[in-house]
């Protein structure tokens, strides 16, 4: 073997040697039973947090007796099996708050994201129609602080907006939830830029409808990515933003129509085709309707061997 090569490679074995010992020195280094666990503590309920020992101890020089038993009981899980650690109790001096006051350090309720993460994940809302919120888009993108949402705007709870049954684009008018900023001032109004939160139903599966006849189409993308259309063209008071409100309303009909209501407010012969004709456009029968759904009855409407026709 060369010598030089020989020389070489048993240097490099040395200096991984030193270097994997070196790195368990480091791990057998850590004194947990001075500094707590090594591993970090992390709650998910009512959203996500992380707390580390060592960077209270090993980094700051607390001692633990300055958190347990009288703050904290020296047992993993029992803070949060209480049912009392929340937001609400650090703000009265409790648990983390009994330090975290703003003056020995940090108020519980400024720099957040030293204890929170935020969801990597989007929150999605399927009622009344489908909505997609990042908080990546809020903090990261737009430097917002948690706190100029939770828990003046939000509460810090997955699904309290929708539970709570005010969760309406009635309520944003007002300038409530997402309203509070989107008011056309602070960001762009609620009633406006739809398509930035408000995703379309997934044509090209269309919206049918079988009452008063068999059967009515519509298609969503033909009206806004082929026409240019805006959401709040039709669902500014015209059409309420719920599959089948229209459909179930008492005054859906041609006659409604044709007074300029509901499809008629476009479809009035000078904007659009009038409502009273063109009517193969969106009527399509029976056929069509058993086409669509894979139905191949023929008991309803024309057709009906017993209907007569």
């Amino acid at each position: 073997m060369n010598k030089n090569f020989a020389m070489a490679l048993g240097a490099s074995i040395l200096t991984g040697s030193f270097l994997l010992v070196s790195q368990a020195t480091a791990t057998e280094d850590y004194d947990a039973k001075a500094f707590g666990p090594e591993s970090p503590i992390v709650w998910d309920t009512p959203t996500k947090v992380t707390f580390t020992h060592s960077t209270h101890t090993e980094d700051l020089g607390l001692e633990c007796s300055e958190c347990h038993d009288d703050i904290f009981a020296m047992q993993r899980g029992v803070a949060e099996r209480t049912g009392k650690l929340t937001m609400a109790s650090l703000a009265e001096g409790q648990f983390c708050g009994a330090c975290h006051d703003g003056d020995t350090a940090f108020a519980s309720d400024t720099n957040c994201s030293a204890c929170h993460v935020a969801p990597a994940a989007e929150i999605t809302w399927d009622d009344p129609t489908l909505v997609v919120f990042g908080h990546n888009m809020h903090v990261e993108d737009l430097g917002l602080e948690c706190s100029e949402c939770h828990d003046s705007i939000f509460t810090m709870k997955s699904g309290a907006a929708t539970d709570s049954g005010t969760f309406t684009m009635a309520a944003f008018a007002e300038g409530k939830y997402c309203g509070a900023c989107h008011d056309g001032d602070a960001a762009f109004s609620a009633n406006s830029d739809c398509g930035t939160c408000h995703t379309l139903p997934n044509d090209p599966e269309p919206m049918l409808w079988s009452k008063p006849v068999k059967a009515v189409v519509f298609y969503h993308n033909t009206h806004v990515e082929e026409y240019g259309l805006d959401c709040e063209s039709c669902h500014d008071g015209t059409f309420a933003m719920k599959k089948g409100a229209a459909e179930h309303a008492d005054d859906f009909t041609m006659e409604a129509l044709y007074a300029g209501k509901y499809c008629g407010k476009c479809h009035d012969g000078d904007t659009a085709f009038a409502s009273n004709t063109l009517c193969n456009s969106c009527h399509i029968g029976v056929k069509g309707y058993n086409r669509m759904t894979g139905e191949t009855s023929h008991a309803d409407g024309h057709g009906d061997e017993h209907s007569g026709h």
